[in-house]
């Protein structure tokens, strides 16, 4: 897996939530933003999960992911920091889950 780099600068807050409203249908926007607010704070460079596995807004699982992220133009780990592409795949997973949240689930949130 190439390396991650993070990027020295990040996206604002007012233009993370308008990148979220603007990729996701109406009907599923709050939804999103709830997700990207309580995975990363809205702030795109966030790596976390285990052994850093998850990268941005949606945390998105690389390596578990990177087979079909090519077809979305992601081919590297670090490109998930970009607001915009991070915010696409999380759109374009929850669409190859039948539009279900479950990537996401926790015990207590499960809509």
């Amino acid at each position: 897996q190439p390396p991650i780099v993070v990027p020295k600068t990040t996206t604002k807050r007012n233009e993370v939530i308008a990148i979220i409203r603007e990729i996701w249908p109406d009907e599923y926007e709050e939804n999103a933003l709830f997700v990207a607010q309580r995975e990363s704070n809205l702030i795109p460079t966030v790596i976390g999960g285990t052994n850093n596995c998850c990268i941005g807004l949606f945390q998105m699982f690389y390596s578990v992911h990177k087979a079909w992220l090519v077809d979305i133009g992601i081919t590297e780990p670090s490109q998930l920091f970009d607001a915009r592409l991070n915010t696409l795949a999380a759109f374009t997973l929850f669409k190859r889950n039948g539009k279900s949240w479950k990537p996401w689930w926790t015990s207590s949130w499960r809509p």
